[in-house]
């Protein structure tokens, strides 16, 4: 899972840039720490088996930050960026770094709006942060979730959009 936390900030960025150049300042320490975070309680030691696990690991990251000295504000933020990042109305959040997770995770876990960056990114992010097993862990993560949390987001973006089936199809070698 770590290396697709560095390509959910990596692609983050890039897909941000792209689809919001005016987007702002953003905060690149808290985006990177949102980043790592973001599936920190996703079947780890964190998840309780019955909370979301977005929600557990928001709870999570936002009291790492606070424990570095961070302000309120950024440990809100670094919250909000974890817990939004399965919500629809992640990527279009006008905080850069809560869009950012959002989108960042969906161009690595499913693909989306890869086709729009340039190809010679994609593939220095993929050189960088490779997927060697990414497809396999992340369909077991998911399909672990919403085995045990029918009631959970994951489970219901499964149910609804086909999450697992996504995974699948994403155009990643493997």
């Amino acid at each position: 899972m770590v290396r697709h936390s560095r390509r959910t900030y990596a692609f983050g960025r890039a897909v941000l840039d792209l689809l919001h150049p005016a987007a702002g300042a953003v905060d690149a320490e808290l985006l990177l720490v949102a980043s790592l975070l973001h599936d920190v309680a996703l079947g780890g030691p964190v998840d309780d088996g019955v909370s979301d696990f977005q929600q557990l690991g928001a709870a999570a990251a936002r009291d790492l930050v606070l424990a570095q000295g961070r302000t309120d504000r950024d440990a809100a933020l670094v919250f909000d960026a974890v817990a939004l990042h399965l919500e629809l109305t992640g990527a279009r959040d006008p905080r850069p770094e809560v869009a950012a997770v959002a989108l960042g995770a969906a161009a690595d876990v499913a693909g989306l709006r890869l086709e729009r960056l340039d190809p010679g990114l994609v593939t220095a992010i993929l050189t960088v942060h490779p997927r060697e097993g990414a497809r396999a862990g992340l369909v077991q993560a998911i399909s672990a979730q919403v085995e045990q949390k029918p009631g959970s987001r994951v489970a219901r973006l499964e149910r609804e959009a086909g999450l697992l089936a996504a995974i699948a199809a994403a155009p990643f070698p493997q």
